[in-house]
């Protein structure tokens, strides 16, 4: 991807309904966001979100959604750029940074024995077992559950 001298201001791209999200996950490719949220989509809860690049902040929309989240799964991809926008540790610049804006987001990346990002994932590992052990077991469950809900719902 390469930002366009005169596009668009960031601009993250945005799946799931804001508001009934509680937890998002953030990658870097709209591609990525739209896979997570097809498979996420009947847990429950979530929404998703592709930046564009490691580099991007939240535009006020997304800040907006994300400051509000019970929880924020950080998911860029598993390279040096990913972790990099992840974290800002000591007296590093004042930039923004994942942890430093949004203490309740976690850093999870796809196994790298799985790849570097959320497409590489495909076949090989199931998204609800990769995202669902970042979150507190409780909560995991509420999201089985109405998963469950919803596919016995399906089949009335």
């Amino acid at each position: 991807y390469m930002a366009v001298k005169g596009g668009s201001p960031n601009c993250y791209g945005v799946w799931g309904n804001p508001e009934t999200a509680r937890i998002w996950v953030v990658v870097e490719t709209e591609r990525d966001a739209k896979y997570l949220f097809q498979e996420l989509e009947p847990y429950g809860l979530f929404g998703t979100m592709g930046i564009g690049t490691a580099q991007m902040a939240p535009d006020a929309y997304a800040h907006s959604l994300l400051h509000k989240a019970d929880f924020v799964i950080n998911a860029l991809d598993n390279d040096k750029p990913g972790t990099v926008a992840a974290w800002r540790l000591g007296d590093a610049p004042r930039r923004f940074s994942w942890n430093g804006t949004y203490p309740h987001s976690i850093r999870w990346p796809v196994p790298k024995r799985f790849g570097k990002d959320a497409g590489d994932t495909a076949g090989k590992l199931p998204v609800w077992e990769w995202i669902s052990a970042a979150l507190p077991p409780a909560v995991a469950a509420g999201c089985e559950k109405t998963a469950a809900n919803a596919a016995h719902a399906a089949q009335e």
